[in-house]
């Protein structure tokens, strides 16, 4: 369980905080919402891919070494996609707070939402011939790219917090 933080820009280093910007209204579970301020853990990400393993641990990875003080992610793919990252099961659905599907065969098959549960699809189509090092590698920086905002858009939210609140 989350323990409430005064106000205080470093109170807890890695802890982000939302005061009445939070998007679940103190539903999310590690959310307590008091007197309209919300204080919430990271916020868990899946990414889930439908066609190859390497966008979603791309983005997982992106998220995990660039977004460290706003979010954890993991990475999932559909059954019969081939690779070393995990196939989606329930355990990693209840885990998340955000499903972000990349691609059009994720999407399709996005299993139900849940309260709390949010979805986004980020699609990252058509995926390059395997022997195209270069189409890889710009597919990677498109990635990184698109998780590079989601991170800028936690640290609006964070300072818009701070701003309300006069900090």
């Amino acid at each position: 369980m989350v323990t409430p933080i005064k106000r205080s820009v470093n109170a807890i280093p890695g802890l982000l905080v939302i005061y009445s910007h939070c998007l679940c209204g103190g539903t999310l579970p590690g959310c307590v919402k008091l007197n309209n301020m919300a204080y919430k853990r990271k916020a868990r990400i899946l990414f889930l891919g439908g066609l190859h393993p390497v966008p979603p641990n791309l983005a997982a990875h992106y998220a995990n070494r660039l977004g460290v003080e706003w979010m954890e992610a993991r990475a999932a793919v559909l059954p019969g996609v081939a690779g070393d990252v995990p196939v989606l099961g329930e355990v990693a659905v209840e885990w998340a707070d955000l499903l972000v599907t990349l691609d059009a065969v994720a999407n399709a098959a996005c299993p139900p939402l849940r309260p709390g549960l949010q979805h986004r699809n980020y699609p990252f189509e058509p995926l390059p011939d395997v022997t195209d090092k270069p189409a890889w590698s710009a597919l990677a920086v498109r990635i990184r790219e698109r998780v590079e905002g989601m991170i800028g858009g936690m640290r609006l939210m964070q300072q818009a917090s701070l701003d309300d609140d006069g900090l």
